[in-house]
């Protein structure tokens, strides 16, 4: 997912960069568009929990459209590399 610029949540070195970034762009926009149909109402007037997020791509899709949204990773593995991601 690409966050601002030439900031993404995939590595950008990976062969699979071009394949992840599209696939994961149309994967989460069904999700977001699902959410909204089943709800019946407008994203931004939802809150939104994400939990076991990993990186955390589904709360931001989320956010970028509208709603507030919380995201919380309690595994510890997982948060160690989300922090080596952000950090390097």
């Amino acid at each position: 997912m690409q966050l601002q610029g030439d900031l993404y949540t995939y590595d950008t070195n990976d062969p699979r960069f071009e394949h992840q970034l599209v696939a994961g762009r149309n994967h989460l926009r069904r999700i977001v568009q699902i959410a909204a149909d089943i709800m019946n109402k407008p994203l931004r007037s939802l809150r939104v929990l994400d939990l076991a997020c990993l990186e955390g791509l589904y709360g931001l899709e989320f956010a970028r459209h509208g709603p507030l949204c919380s995201k919380e990773e309690r595994r510890t593995s997982r948060r160690l590399a989300s922090r080596r991601k952000r950090s390097g």
